[in-house]
């Protein structure tokens, strides 16, 4: 079972992490926030780790925790999270060019996970996917407008991509547990998911 529970935090960290340093933006920033994203997909992102935890409960304690005490018992450093969501984002372009990346690899891995072999992803997954998927198309037309927008912006943009595109292999990069899920048709092709996300 560690080797599920360590696949389950991997899935629920990124969303979490991302739920998290959304939400400390919106505090602080003064960037257009509610251009950018809202409460209501932070929310979407929360409840998705949420749900993932009290799995992971289950399946290391066979008794459902408080969600709430599940995440304070972990450490900082013991989140599975990629480095895209955890790089603090302080400007409108970073920020959208972020969360374009993200949501674009976020909703073909739910797509991907419907077919799981594991009952609770595939549910899952089937759950959040509609959500995300109508995120990611918000974000895509609000990166088509900026292109009409004037030059110096443009090249603004196109920097911001080269900046964050290195962030964007870690994505990708299938741990231990990513390949002993995946060879248990339970979890999903990484491989596979970055030609599909290339081709988007």
């Amino acid at each position: 079972m560690e080797n599920k529970l360590k696949y389950y935090l991997e899935i629920a960290d990124n969303a979490l992490v991302l739920a998290k340093r959304l939400r400390e933006l919106k505090n602080s920033s003064s960037v257009p926030f509610e251009t950018i994203t809202n409460e209501e997909y932070i929310q979407h992102l929360e409840n998705f780790a949420k749900d993932v935890y009290v799995q992971a409960s289950h399946a290391e304690a066979e008794s459902c925790l408080e969600v709430s005490i599940w995440i304070q018992k972990r450490d900082i450093h013991e989140f599975y999270n990629c480095l895209l969501v955890e790089i603090e984002c302080t400007n409108y372009i970073e920020i959208i060019i972020r969360q374009l990346f993200f949501d674009t690899f976020h909703y073909l891995y739910l797509l991907e996970m419907t077919r799981s072999k594991d009952v609770f992803l595939a549910q899952l997954s089937r759950k959040y996917l509609a959500l995300f998927n109508r995120r990611m198309f918000i974000i895509q037309n609000s990166i088509l407008r900026k292109k009409t927008c004037p030059a110096e912006l443009k090249l603004k943009l196109q920097e911001t991509i080269l900046s964050l595109w290195k962030y964007v292999p870690d994505l990708f990069q299938a741990s231990t547990v990513d390949i002993l899920m995946m060879s248990q048709e339970q979890g999903v092709n990484l491989t596979k998911l970055r030609l599909d996300w290339e081709k988007f």
